[in-house]
């Protein structure tokens, strides 16, 4: 097994070797692609300036959160990025939605609208095939336990039970709990110290969602933080992985009942008054669907939020927001007309439930890149773009049309040609010129190696 030892590096090679740059690592995504289940920064949407886009979420909160007012918010809201299926991608609405997520999931909303309103954002990313709102159902759950939705959930709902059930001095142990102390109500160990048996506040719990008209079945796997194994045991291979088994059926039959009344009646129970389901790139759920299937999809979501008896219908604790582009929202848009939605939840650019997510400018352009740079800097340098000149950015910039996921990935392509020239400290338009060059190259000889003949 000698060879394994060889194989690591030694102190000398593991030295920083972007140093002569002013960086401590590449600071763009290789494919500049959001991926929110990465830990690292360039992937995950972490790194992000929201006042670039600062117009755009004053419009987003406003209309579509509520943030003012969440009682008289939209049930049902769009975010459109400006373009086709090709340019509408890779403009940023995934990273701006993160933020959002993140912004109204801290304390639960407490922060972020400053009033008596409890709320959650769910975010979810259906794969190309997913063409039935049932598997946006159950990713939303899985987002539930993801987003510790849940936890926050059941440690208010034992709380409850605690102090209806239990003992005054018992219930004074948890009444006297500070805000940052109520993970002790999902500690087992911590309840049981404490005289609170696990099975009689198990039963307490799945009681009093049954009060509030929760299945039994679905009451008890909350109480006994076992939602995704209750889902995966209505399927035969016990996964929540997409495609589920041919005629493996039962998960996806009870799936929007489930989400869109039995988990919403849950959180209201616990005490939340509102969630918020982000639905990115829509087009993955609509691409492969013929004009029938499109205002099938139409009216059952229709039908769920407005007609129906399902809970997200009859109240209004839920807002959808459906995010592609706009050339898909043109596609959907008679399908809207056809399932008769278009009067009460208008699919249009010019509604005022829609959100148009506009091209960046030079100047927002430059912002993201700094943004990436400032993250990574061996030194603090306000407002620069070092290692870039201005002119080589710009350059950059304008050389991929202003789209961030192609300026993001060429820059790191640039960074990796400028790290081995260890002479170099500032790249400039020659070097950016030389570089672009090369990936023309690279991509001319690629088209002309692909045999036609196997297409």
């Amino acid at each position: 097994m000698a060879w394994l030892i060889s194989s690591r590096k030694s102190k000398d090679e593991a030295e920083n070797e972007y140093a002569h740059l002013g960086l401590t690592d590449n600071p763009f995504p290789i494919e500049a692609i959001v991926n929110r289940n990465s830990d690292d920064p360039r992937v995950n949407g972490s790194i992000f300036a929201p006042e670039i886009r600062q117009n755009v979420i004053f419009d987003f909160e406003s209309r579509l959160l509520g943030r003012n007012n969440p009682a008289e918010r939209y049930r049902l809201g769009y975010l459109w990025s400006q373009g086709d299926q090709a340019l509408g991608r890779g403009v940023g609405k995934t990273a701006m939605l993160n933020y959002l997520q993140q912004q109204l999931n801290h304390n639960w909303g407490v922060n972020y609208f400053q009033s008596n309103f409890p709320a959650c954002a769910l975010y979810v990313h259906p794969e190309p095939g997913m063409n039935k709102l049932e598997y946006v159902a159950v990713l939303a759950m899985q987002e539930l336990v993801m987003q510790q939705v849940l936890d926050s959930a059941l440690a208010n709902l034992r709380y409850q039970t605690i102090i209806e059930n239990w003992s005054v001095e018992q219930a004074e142990v948890v009444r006297t709990l500070k805000s940052e102390e109520g993970q002790y109500l999902l500690d087992a160990t911590w309840l049981n110290q404490h005289g609170f048996d696990m099975t009689d506040l198990n039963d307490g719990v799945t009681d009093l969602l049954v009060r509030a008209e929760v299945e039994e079945s679905f009451a008890q796997a909350i109480a006994r933080e076992g939602l995704l194994d209750y889902l995966k045991g209505m399927r035969r291979d016990h996964q929540l992985t997409f495609r589920p088994p041919p005629r493996d059926t039962l998960l996806y039959r009870k799936a929007n009942h489930l989400f869109f009344t039995q988990s919403l009646r849950t959180l209201k129970a616990a005490g939340y008054q509102g969630a918020y389901l982000f639905i990115d790139d829509l087009e993955n759920v609509i691409d492969r669907m013929g004009r029938r299937e499109r205002e099938a999809f139409a009216k059952e979501l229709g039908y769920i939020l407005l007609r129906g008896d399902y809970e997200a219908g009859t109240s209004r604790f839920l807002t959808i927001v459906l995010t592609t582009h706009a050339a898909a929202a043109q596609r959907l848009s008679e399908a809207w007309s056809l399932a008769g939605l278009q009067a009460s939840l208008p699919m249009s650019l010019d509604a005022p439930n829609s959100i148009l997510l506009p091209v960046l400018n030079m100047v927002e352009s430059r912002a993201v890149i700094r943004c990436h740079l400032e993250n990574y800097r061996l030194n603090k340098l306000e407002g620069s773009l070092h290692p870039f000149t201005l002119e080589a950015a710009e350059l950059l910039i304008q050389h991929s049309n202003y789209h961030p996921r192609e300026f993001l990935a060429k820059a790191h392509f640039i960074l990796e040609q400028a790290r081995p020239v260890t002479e170099l400290s500032e790249i400039d338009t020659d070097f950016v010129v030389m570089c672009l060059e090369d990936t023309a190259r690279m991509k001319a000889e690629l088209n002309e190696n692909i045999d036609v003949s196997l297409l």
